[in-house]
């Protein structure tokens, strides 16, 4: 893309390759010019019009800009579904627009025109992101070394910083202290997420964004303090001597509960077979329980971690969409 578009060539995606990226005037592939849109600054949707029940790679791009912009924090499924239409609903109420959950031309054209609302409270986003001013660190943290970390570098600091990034659930490797691939991208999706300069290395600003109390954890909807890094195998480098490990408090010894009523551990429920469909989209909701599944099957299970929920007298409502093989609607069923 780069390279078609007369920039840089180095693989990243700097203020320059995202401006281009997200503009009317980028050169694809294959045309000689960007076509009859060509020089307007954004891009035409006079034609398209994406709603709950589609899929495919537009629901993909319009799920990924959106979650770009603060709005979307489900999976980049490219399936229409439940979640992405309220974060449409919520896209077109902050950018006051007619809010009906259709992403249809003027909506998509807001949407990446590079001036729309962004869903991220009193923060005001800006490109090329900048470096947020330090914050004080917990006395817990550990300083910062004498070295940047690097892909291909280990030691003891690689591990510390693996096992923050996995606390904050952007790593999900092994903390063995080895900077590999799995752990640039973590780092990466950090940086982006904390409004740092996204360069996949680990130098001063990273790390204490890292290690402070503000640092912003991968799923917003459960923010996660940091802690001491675990001990690790690996000897401490002279600059970041081990921190000392505090004596435990004595635990209250706890007081005896009520026996539990017995009740149901788990729930499956099942559907006739839809004429036409080889596979169904099921979306489950009902209070905290939701769950978008893509399935051939004919019934799924209610696992037991949301039965207390259901024993409690809360109530699902459960959706099946039959599909045939090109991804249409072929018939309904409602429990």
């Amino acid at each position: 893309f780069q390279r078609r578009n007369g920039l840089s060539v180095d693989g990243v995606v700097g203020p320059s390759t995202y401006r281009k990226l997200v503009s009317g005037t980028a050169l694809s592939a294959n045309s000689g010019s960007s076509g009859s849109n060509a020089g307007s600054g954004s891009p035409s949707y006079a034609s398209t019009t994406l709603k709950y029940g589609d899929s495919g790679p537009n629901v993909l791009a319009m799920q990924t800009q959106l979650k770009l912009l603060g709005y979307y924090t489900g999976p980049l499924s490219g399936n229409f579904l439940s979640q992405t239409r309220d974060a449409v609903r919520l896209f077109q109420s902050k950018n006051r627009l007619s809010v009906d959950g259709l992403a249809g031309r003027i909506t998509l054209g807001v949407l990446f025109g590079g001036n729309a609302v962004p869903n991220y409270g009193t923060i005001t986003p800006v490109w090329p992101p900048v470096t947020a001013k330090p914050t004080a660190k917990p006395t817990n943290s550990p300083e910062y070394g004498l070295r940047t970390l690097k892909y291909g570098m280990s030691g003891n600091d690689v591990a510390q910083v693996q096992a923050q990034l996995a606390r904050l659930g952007y790593y999900n490797g092994a903390v063995n202290g080895q900077f590999g691939t799995a752990t640039r991208a973590a780092v990466m999706a950090f940086q982006a997420n904390n409004w740092l300069s996204v360069d996949g290395e680990v130098g001063r600003n990273t790390w204490n964004r890292l290690f402070s109390s503000s640092a912003v954890p991968n799923n917003p909807y459960y923010p996660v303090r940091p802690t001491n890094p675990p001990p690790s195998t690996i000897p401490f480098p002279p600059w970041a001597p081990p921190l000392a490990t505090p004596t435990p408090k004595p635990t209250a010894t706890p007081k005896p509960t009520a026996t539990p009523t017995p009740a149901a551990s788990a729930w499956t429920f099942s559907w006739s077979a839809i004429a036409g469909a080889e596979n169904y989209y099921v979306e489950v909701s009902g209070g905290a329980v939701y769950k978008d599944q893509y399935d051939s099957q004919l019934s799924i299970t209610i696992p037991a971690s949301e039965m207390a929920k259901l024993n409690s007298g809360e109530t699902l409502t459960c959706k099946i969409s039959g599909r045939d093989a090109s991804g249409a609607e072929v018939g309904t069923d409602v429990k």
